[in-house]
């Protein structure tokens, strides 16, 4: 899948737990920093991308995601 398909995909799924806008949603935003995603709205992500994605993540790798771009590429 493209990344620009992928950053779509991650950028809906985090409109719908978060008060963001969707233009507050770049690509190297920070998922603690700009976005302001607690632990709890990580783990929404994770499984929402897991299930869109049918994929699995590592937990341990994802605890040191630090931007959207990582999850993209």
């Amino acid at each position: 899948m493209e990344n620009d398909k992928i950053f779509m995909m991650i950028r809906e799924s985090i409109l719908v737990f978060s008060p963001l806008k969707e233009t507050n949603i770049k690509i190297d935003s920070n998922l603690s920093g700009d976005l302001a995603l607690d632990s709890t709205d990580r783990l929404e992500l994770v499984l929402d991308l897991e299930q869109k994605l049918d994929i699995r993540f590592q937990l341990r790798i994802m605890a040191g995601v630090k931007r959207l771009r990582t999850l993209c590429c």
